[in-house]
């Protein structure tokens, strides 16, 4: 680190250097990352905790804007004029700015900071900026994750009352199929009850997320390769591509989906199974990306599909 960024910054009374030896001291040792830039917004300071929480040294942006490394572009990829950063305001306006933005790191990173950027005086003259910053990315990942969690138990909760509520059996299919593509996060989901018409086929029931336009053209659905295991077995699939499933492709005529299908390429099969064993359908859902449903939408599923056939053999 440099000393001289300090001492050229800030005036002190002491006589002897001990006072900015232990403002180095302070410095180095603070938790949270510190920078001083000059008039000009030029880097001509930063702490051990800057350094880690960028990835430069102090050389590399020693009396260079400090904007250009760390701050020169949004998470869109569009530029990020310097005109526009509010940090920077805090020299020409003489006020503290405080704010939560997102900093890009030195492998190119975009992370999410809260920053105090404080304007440095000298004999009532700013000289500078000092700017405090902290990596609150963590943080606001875990309130997101609270978020979704309370939107889960409340939906939830939700459904599971209008289960209890109801032996419509029209209107409990539709909740569950609702309620469960909206937590899994699929683009689109169905229930298909398990049916035999001409042989083995399943037999669309609900859909949610897409019109039920965008299924009529086709002919129903079949106990395939990928969809034995869930109508017939009664075990839950999830695919992160369905496309490399060794499964996939093998049904007559179409080899895979059918031309004018909605796209799938993440997948995810839970059977709805009645108390005796016996599987009414199951729960389909679809997404065009690839690694969308996780266990933990896989755990979801399950716990609605469970209500729901609960709310069937009720109904």
């Amino acid at each position: 680190m440099a000393n001289d960024g300090i001492s050229n910054s800030r005036e002190t009374k002491s006589d002897g250097p001990s006072d900015i030896g232990l403002l180095q001291a302070v410095c180095e040792n603070a938790s949270g990352a510190l920078f001083v830039l000059d008039e000009k917004q030029r880097c001509i300071y930063m702490n051990t905790a800057a350094v880690e929480l960028t990835g430069y040294r102090l050389e590399e942006l020693q009396g260079r804007p400090l904007h250009d490394f760390i701050h020169h572009t949004h998470p869109d990829g569009s530029h990020y004029p310097i005109e526009d950063c509010p940090i920077d305001r805090a020299f020409p306006e003489s006020c503290r700015q405080r704010g939560h933005d997102v900093f890009i790191h030195r492998d190119g990173h975009f992370y999410d900071v809260a920053y105090t950027a404080s304007p440095l005086e000298r004999d009532g003259v700013v000289v500078g900026t000092v700017v405090e910053v902290r990596n609150i990315s963590a943080e606001l990942a875990a309130h997101r994750a609270l978020e979704e969690e309370t939107r889960t138990l409340e939906t939830l909760n939700r459904t599971g009352s209008m289960l209890a509520g109801t032996l419509d059996l029209e209107e409990i299919v539709q909740a569950v199929t609702d309620a469960a593509t909206e937590l899994s996060g699929a683009q689109f989901g169905a229930f298909f009850y398990n049916t035999v018409r001409e042989g083995e086929a399943m037999h669309l029931y609900t859909l949610s997320g897409a019109p039920r336009e965008a299924f009529s053209a086709f002919p129903q659905p079949r106990h395939t390769a990928i969809f034995g295991p869930t109508f017939v077995g009664g075990r839950a699939i999830r695919l992160d591509d369905v496309r490399s499933d060794p499964r996939y492709g093998l049904n007559l005529p179409f080899n895979g989906l059918p031309s004018g299908h909605l796209p799938v390429i993440s997948y995810l099969a839970v059977p709805v199974i009645s108390r005796t064993g016996e599987i009414h359908g199951a729960l389909i859902f679809g997404h065009a990306e690839q690694g969308i449903f996780s266990k933990r939408s896989e755990r979801i599923v399950t716990s609605i599909a469970a209500q729901a056939s609960i709310a069937i053999d009720n109904a």
